[in-house]
């Protein structure tokens, strides 16, 4: 199934204007174009993780930047005696793809990041060789002072 605004609609729970259909239509590539740069990077491609999965995160990602679109922290209008705040938390004002998000579609990825081993297992050492005053291997003790 390939994500349309009406997926990112029903995430929301609320119908879309008609310049939100068009922002969420060029947000979705752009969230797709994320996750096939990850992909890449871990050695696969965006075709080779589980659609599904792809989806939901792309619907995701687009649903929470319809939420929070940009930067702005408050935005206040008034009108006469009326006022009313908006206040948004701080968003990068572009597609972003939250860790949780990330450890769905690279789950093995997500396994070992951190990880720190149970036991500790010292190096063995390696064997300096001794040589003694003439440069001979082994040290022979000189009482020829």
């Amino acid at each position: 199934m390939a994500v349309t605004w009406q997926s990112v609609q029903n995430t929301l729970g609320r119908a879309l204007t008609a310049a939100q259909k068009v922002q969420a239509d060029a947000w979705i590539p752009q969230a797709r174009i994320l996750i096939n740069n990850r992909a890449i990077r871990e050695g696969t491609t965006i075709d080779q993780l589980d659609q599904a999965t792809v989806d939901m995160v792309v619907t995701e990602a687009v649903a929470d930047r319809l939420r929070k679109p940009d930067d702005a922290t408050q935005v206040t209008v008034q009108v006469d005696d009326s006022q009313v705040s908006r206040r948004y938390e701080s968003s990068t004002g572009q597609i972003r793809i939250r860790d949780e998000w990330w450890d769905l579609l690279f789950p093995s990825s997500a396994a070992t990041a951190g990880s720190v081993p149970l036991a500790y297992t010292p190096d063995r050492p390696n064997p300096v060789p001794l040589y003694d005053v003439d440069g001979r291997p082994g040290w022979t003790p000189r009482h020829d002072w």
